[in-house]
């Protein structure tokens, strides 16, 4: 069985292939090579066969961890995610366990959907590269993690700031109220988010057309003040004239924090 699997990767890929009677460390290295070389589906099977013929060897999370990487490579994220978890569950002192714990995250990021769509994937990496920082504060990989946490909560911002604001042109009073909790939401969820000025803005329109006019001056203000360079300045200066807070001055934004 092993030598038939060897012949079989070797012919495909062009590998010089190790000797039927090979150790598994020899096994595990001609593995590599075939997956540097770009031959996942013939690396794939060097390491399935590994991990049903040596199964207790010192060298299993190394294996795992490889067949992980063929998956990852084919874009298989799902099967994908199956090995690198059990690199995490079972082999928590192996060397690569913060990279598999990394990765795990990483597959659900590449699972996850258009910002209009569900968010479910977005979530579950959000709580792998969450536990991944607080497990391995030391990993050489914490900015890549960290950057990627910062994408996945950019994503749901986003997504709620794309929700605010298709209520927002319905109009109705109920879309009104809808889009009202999206925007206060995202302001309060997100508060370091790029799309900070456009909940602003989504804020002030929903309490100018609601005719709550103090509470747009604050949001309109706010915008302004602290998103000068924010698409949405010169509109929401307008909007401030036109309510007469530059000559009343109610309700002024509230001093920066």
């Amino acid at each position: 069985m092993i030598g038939a699997v060897l012949l079989m990767a070797a012919c495909a890929a062009g590998v010089p292939k190790p000797s039927p009677d090979a150790s598994p460390e020899e096994r595990l290295r001609y593995a590599w090579r075939l997956l540097e070389k770009g031959s996942t589906y013939n690396a794939k099977l060097v390491f399935e066969e590994l991990i049903y013929s040596a199964p207790g060897s010192a060298i299993i999370d190394s294996v795992h961890y490889g067949l992980a990487e063929c998956y990852f490579e084919e874009n298989n994220y799902y099967q994908a995610l199956n090995e690198y978890e059990i690199i995490v569950s079972s082999f928590p002192r192996s060397p690569l366990v913060d990279d598999a714990a990394l990765k795990v995250g990483l597959c659900y990021w590449e699972q996850s959907l258009s910002y209009k769509l569900d968010q479910t994937e977005t979530r579950k990496a959000i709580d792998a590269f969450g536990i991944f920082l607080l497990d391995y504060p030391v990993s050489e990989w914490v900015d890549e993690a960290a950057d990627y946490l910062n994408r996945c909560r950019e994503k749901l911002a986003r997504k709620m700031l794309y929700q605010g604001m298709t209520y927002l042109k319905l109009r109705t009073d109920r879309d009104l109220e809808a889009a009202l909790i999206a925007f206060q939401e995202m302001l309060q969820f997100y508060p370091d988010s790029s799309y900070i000025d456009d909940a602003l803005w989504g804020l002030g329109e929903v309490y100018y057309r609601s005719d709550r006019r103090q509470e747009a001056v604050v949001a309109y203000g706010v915008l302004v003040r602290d998103h000068a360079d924010s698409k949405h300045v010169k509109a929401a200066r307008a909007r401030l004239r036109e309510l007469g807070s530059a000559s009343s001055g109610a309700a002024a934004p509230p001093p920066r924090s």
